[in-house]
């Protein structure tokens, strides 16, 4: 009767190795299946970054040839406004101080140096 119990645990060892061996089959397929569906999305959104970065590239570029446009046709207006800013900007200058400007002036160098090299890092990464 003790023969008996030992070829009755092995039984049940082989059906239970069986039953690892599928399951690790399955696991196989499953990782496999949702490596490939992050693959799917990570190319569908670095197209869709493709295509914003060079939509944006196109709306400035777009831009600035009407803004170029704008000043050949009328170099008398553009003439009024570049002399209005730059009596704005003395009158500023005037009333603040040099030191504001100057910590204004490398504040703004900063935010835009910063904001280029987060553009920058998300349109390369």
């Amino acid at each position: 009767m003790a023969s008996t119990r030992n070829r009755g645990s092995g039984s049940q060892e082989r059906r239970s190795g069986q039953q690892n061996s599928g399951d690790e089959g399955t696991l196989s397929e499953m990782a496999s299946t949702v490596a490939s569906t992050a693959e799917e999305a990570w190319d569908s959104t670095r197209e869709g970054v493709q295509q914003a970065a060079s939509a944006v590239a196109d709306t400035a570029g777009n831009a600035w040839a009407e803004v170029t446009g704008l000043m050949r046709r009328y170099p008398f207006g553009t003439l009024c406004v570049g002399i209005g800013i730059g009596f704005v900007l003395s009158r500023l200058m005037e009333d603040r101080g040099m030191r504001d400007v100057r910590r204004f002036g490398f504040d703004l160098y900063d935010r835009v140096r910063d904001y280029a090299s987060d553009v920058a890092s998300k349109l390369s990464g």
